[in-house]
């Protein structure tokens, strides 16, 4: 399954940023220091809730991306970062990768596709879900 993050980024963000989002919306993720995003192809490690969980995550060209998606309605993207979250069915991994889309479009100027629901999603929907994968049974 997978999520496309759009993102009007000015530089990467690094783990110190994302950990901080992260206690900022109270989400049970810490990242790996080592990692910057913009860097990272293929499995992203992370901890979800004290256990070592992560998702895959590809950056990708925002003009191949931009001609797949349907028509955003509420930003440009042409001068962004895309990236797609790939996420197998344990729940921690979808959590973690809704949660870090999330985080990601919570302060900056982005936008989430939800490429399984066929819609695009705004941080609260990110969130909700999320907290829905991370409830799941397994």
């Amino acid at each position: 399954m997978s999520l496309i993050v759009v993102l009007i980024l000015e530089k990467a963000q690094d783990a110190d940023y994302l950990n901080r989002k992260a206690v900022e919306l109270k989400i049970p993720i810490i990242y790996e220091k080592s990692i910057v995003i913009d860097k990272q192809s293929g499995f992203y490690p992370l901890e979800f809730e004290g256990e070592k969980s992560g998702f895959e995550i590809y950056k990708v060209s925002v003009k191949e991306i931009e001609k797949k998606l349907p028509e955003p309605k509420y930003t440009n993207i042409k001068g962004g970062s895309a990236y797609v979250f790939n996420y197998g069915y344990q729940r921690n991994e979808g959590a973690s990768a809704f949660y870090t889309a999330a985080i990601l479009t919570y302060s900056k100027n982005g936008i989430v596709f939800d490429a399984e629901g066929g819609q695009y999603m705004g941080v609260e929907e990110l969130l909700k879900v999320a907290k829905e994968l991370s409830n799941i049974e397994q």
